[in-house]
């Protein structure tokens, strides 16, 4: 469970004709979490708070930071959320994913750019295990 998070985006640095932009802030969440959802909602407030129209993003992310083991944090005495449902949801949603292949299954906040995805998950383009994994292995039927 992460404790915190810093969301930044900029501007390229060696663009001189668009002004240079900086986002960044450092959010401390009111009680620790693991779950992808309540984190993109933090993240998209974030930005929301600092969007400007019109502006070319060269870089963003989010950074996790105080990561301790799930579990380990105390409960927050007036957290309303409904923290088992949504751990039933991401549970749901991990095993989907690990069954059917990353991104099988994404919140409807994350991108589904197919140019974008092939250039950050480069790792589902790598050949198949078929020495550790039963699932790469190839079936050959002989007649």
């Amino acid at each position: 469970e992460c404790q915190q998070m810093m969301v930044y985006a900029h501007t390229s640095h060696f663009r001189t004709d668009i002004e240079p932009f900086y986002l960044s802030e450092v959010i401390t969440l009111p009680m620790a979490t693991a779950n992808t959802q309540e984190l993109l909602q933090y993240a998209m407030a974030a930005v929301k708070k600092h969007w400007k129209s019109g502006i070319l993003f060269k870089k963003a992310g989010v950074i996790l930071t105080k990561i301790a083991p799930e579990k380990s944090s105390q409960q927050d005495l007036f957290d309303t959320r409904d923290r088992s449902k949504d751990e039933r949801l991401q549970k749901a949603i991990d095993h989907i994913n690990g069954r059917h292949g990353k991104r099988a299954l994404v919140m409807t906040i994350q991108t589904t750019d197919q140019k974008e995805e092939t250039q950050v998950y480069k790792e589902e383009h790598k050949s198949p295990l078929y020495t550790t994994d039963w699932r790469d292995i190839i079936d050959i039927k002989i007649k």
